[in-house]
């Protein structure tokens, strides 16, 4: 008889559960689709998976609303699991069904299918372990034998994950990302990050970066760096280290003059020249920004702020700068870094991107 599970209430979580059904069938194979999947929820699935010595995954994986991590799909590409993107012709792709038996038929289906879950619960860390989500979940049961061709339908109906399609879908990912407060991130649940409720900056400090960014640096539409130390008696010359450097150098490539120079628009509406350059004795790229842009003097003399740059619109200046003092906006773009995964940290200062 199927157990029916209700996650996130004190009891079993998901995944456990999962496990354990998983473990006692020992399939061979195991098909997942899921409207939303984070990189938790892939590193949780593949720990089970593991466990239960299972040796072919596919995932079916749903990219609505921008909420499935590209970095999600980048890491069970690279576990080997074959990977489409679900497909709806009249709505959104919105399932959740996990489905494990002897092998893949050639249309997709489940081959003498073992074990079945159907709820509510995605492949993201709320889903499998703290959101309430409910569910049914069995071995060998008919719910298992007509799943089995559930999935497949599923399979069907999808289109295999490519370079050029992941690419384009990173690049909306972060466009989207980019408009979302943290706290509406945080309610969607796009970030496995802990970091997402940012602490106090002293502590935060002491966190550390992800390994895998959820937003690659190559569609990044600004980039920060703290402003704890600089350099520069009269230009206060900022460090963004190499990974922030990067962003950017892409920013303002082709458009640096012979000696390094480049436009910037200030906050003040002033459009100012600021020497660019990369210093490879330690992998610095520096800002020299004059001290008539705002906020300038007020960083120098505290020791606080981080220093904005945005990428400019195409066929105008290059970039703009902002110097942000701490308070509601700074909190912000640092945290959706956070939330998203895109910095890390020196001795000396967080950086990041987005």
């Amino acid at each position: 008889m199927p157990d029916v599970l209700l996650g996130g209430m004190g009891g079993t979580e998901l995944v456990q559960s999962l496990e354990k059904i998983l473990v006692d069938a020992a399939p061979a194979v195991i098909g997942i689709a899921s409207a939303f999947v984070s990189i938790l929820g892939v590193e949780l699935t593949k720990a089970v998976i593991d466990d239960a010595g299972i040796e072919g995954c596919r995932l079916v994986a749903g990219t609505d609303y921008a909420i499935t991590h590209p970095e999600a799909l980048t890491l069970a590409k690279d576990l080997g699991w074959d990977v489409r993107i679900g497909k709806s012709n009249h709505g959104v792709f919105h399932p959740k069904l996990v489905v494990a038996g002897a092998g893949f038929r050639p249309n997709g289906a489940i081959r003498n299918p073992t074990s079945v879950y159907i709820g509510s619960g995605n492949l993201t860390s709320g889903g499998l372990r703290q959101n309430v989500e409910c569910g049914i979940i069995a071995n060998g049961s008919p719910y298992a034998a007509e799943s089995g061709d559930a999935f497949g339908t599923l399979w069907r109906a999808s289109v295999p994950l490519t370079r050029k399609g992941l690419k384009n879908y990173s690049s909306v990912f972060a466009r989207i990302n980019r408009q979302r407060s943290v706290s509406v991130m945080r309610a969607l649940g796009v970030t496995d990050n802990a970091a997402l409720v940012l602490p106090p900056l002293a502590k935060f400090r002491r966190v550390t970066p992800p390994q895998r960014a959820v937003v690659a640096d190559d569609f990044a539409a600004y980039v920060w760096a703290e402003l704890r130390s600089f350099t520069g008696q009269y230009a206060f010359q900022v460090e963004f280290p190499r990974a922030a450097g990067e962003v950017l150098g892409r920013f303002v490539r082709g458009r640096l003059s012979a000696d390094n120079k480049v436009d910037v628009e200030c906050e003040d509406g002033q459009i100012r020249q600021m020497t660019s350059r990369y210093y490879a004795d330690n992998s610095m790229y520096r800002l020299n920004i004059p001290p008539s842009v705002p906020n300038v003097e007020w960083a120098r003399t505290n020791r606080q702020g981080i220093a904005l740059v945005q990428r400019g619109p195409e066929g105008g200046v290059p970039i703009s700068l902002r110097i942000l003092l701490p308070g509601g906006e700074m909190t912000e773009v640092i945290g959706r870094s956070a939330a998203l995964g895109t910095w890390g940290k020196t001795i000396t200062r967080l950086y990041g991107w987005a």
